[in-house]
């Protein structure tokens, strides 16, 4: 008997390259509650070197942290400066409470970068709301969010990549290969 092995549904990521001046990084619940794995560690500091080529760029960047835990920061590892805002939306759908979509508007955004943890939660649902009912191109690059669970992460970018309003709209990357000019 031959054993055939399932092809990963995970979109295959493309460079992207965003003018800085109109877009802004959306950073979703990496705050300093999470499992201590090495994993998450090796995660996190990725994501901070990212978030220090966007502040490089002057590209806006802002925090969502779990709204039951609203008295947490950011994780350590993501450097956060006192000038990028951390809100505690009472959603996955971190639209939700307006903030964020206050702060877009402020920053002229046309791109968003999103960030985070976890995927098949706040990620998708923001995307998703992004997509659907914002004029935002987003990015969503794949090394960018996380869960522990691979099948969740991968069910999660597969559905994002198959939302009828999505694909023109959500476009995925690689931290490595989503640049700002």
């Amino acid at each position: 008997m031959t054993t055939q092995s399932t092809p990963s549904r995970i979109p295959t990521p493309s460079p992207v390259e965003l003018a800085a001046k109109r877009s802004a990084i959306l950073v979703l619940d990496l705050t300093s509650h999470g499992p201590a794995s090495p994993e998450r560690a090796h995660y996190l500091a990725r994501v901070g070197d990212y978030l220090d080529y966007g502040r490089s760029k002057e590209v806006p960047i802002c925090y969502t942290g779990i709204s039951l835990r609203a008295t947490e920061d950011a994780d350590p590892l993501l450097r956060r400066r006192p000038e990028e805002p951390l809100w505690f939306p009472a959603a996955y759908d971190k639209f939700f409470g307006g903030e964020i979509l206050e702060f877009l508007a402020q920053h002229q955004t046309e791109n968003i970068v999103i960030l985070g943890s976890a995927t098949n939660n706040c990620v998708m649902y923001t995307a998703t709301t992004a997509a659907r009912h914002h004029p935002f191109e987003i990015v969503v690059p794949i090394d960018g969010s996380y869960v522990e669970d691979p099948y969740r992460h991968e069910y999660a970018l597969y559905q994002l990549n198959i939302l009828p309003s999505a694909p023109k709209k959500v476009h995925f990357s690689t931290m490595d290969t989503t640049t700002f000019i």
